[in-house]
């Protein structure tokens, strides 16, 4: 089944946004536990969380939770300070590229939520967010309504089950209809230094492991092979694990 990581924006001393003695960080972690159980629960989803506790991690650190742990999807949940005018509650996208998974994602959850009386969204590319840029899967972060905005504060408490389910829904649509979810790759870790990732290159050539350099962003990764069995590529994991690299497995 595929494999969702949710990123819970801010958290711990990073309160994010704040409206109405109201931090954006509780809105989200609140929202994402929610998420995460409609996944689980009524699509058999395997969810990982980057935080499920009010604790502080940079955006690297999330980068390399999503990277370790490996998925089909990443998604980051916020809350947004937002121009009062715009009527209903409001809906706002960041993808790491056009016509992709995580753009059809956003269209899907937009299709839902719509329903719920979401009036107005929007789509853009993000390619400051180490969130988005430096993950290895399709990556995308929405923001559920304004928090300066007590209507949608109202909306969002009181119709809360119903956004995960919509969020969950929309999620779940693409996936499950993405026919290149059952491709694997094998990836290492991330590298700031180009000249390392072509060093560990050449040394995984030398013992039969053609690897390429892929770049993420600022940032470098190695690639091995691809399949379309799990069982095949975690035996090929396996051998790399004993050859002393650290290695996970990436669906493409």
């Amino acid at each position: 089944m595929p494999k969702v990581i949710i990123d819970v924006g801010h958290g711990g001393n990073d309160v994010g946004d704040i409206a109405y003695n109201r931090y954006e960080k509780d809105d989200n972690l609140r929202l994402a536990l929610a998420v995460g159980e409609k996944l689980k629960n009524d699509y058999g989803f395997d969810v990982i969380y980057t935080r499920t506790r009010d604790t502080y991690l940079s955006q690297m650190e999330r980068v390399n939770i999503a990277n370790m742990e490996g998925g089909d999807l990443l998604i980051s949940i916020h809350r947004i300070i937002g121009e009062l005018p715009t009527a209903g509650p409001r809906l706002s996208f960041y993808i790491d590229e056009w016509e992709g998974v995580s753009e059809r994602v956003s269209n899907n959850i937009a299709s839902e939520l719509q329903r719920l009386g979401f009036m107005t969204y929007s789509t853009e590319i993000r390619t400051d967010l180490p969130i988005l840029r430096a993950t290895s899967m399709p990556s995308l972060m929405f923001a559920i309504g304004r928090l300066n905005s007590e209507e949608d504060n109202e909306y969002f408490d009181s119709h809360l089950d119903e956004i995960a389910t919509a969020l969950a829904e929309g999620i779940a649509n693409t996936l499950s209809n993405n026919p290149t979810i059952a491709n694997y790759h094998i990836q290492t870790d991330i590298y700031t230094n180009l000249n390392r990732a072509m060093e560990v290159q050449l040394n995984m050539y030398m013992k039969g492991y053609p690897a390429e350099i892929t770049e993420v962003g600022e940032y470098f990764t190695l690639s091995i092979g691809e399949y379309n069995d799990i069982d095949e590529a975690a035996k090929v994991e396996l051998c790399l694990r004993k050859e002393g690299y650290n290695t996970h497995i990436i669906s493409t």
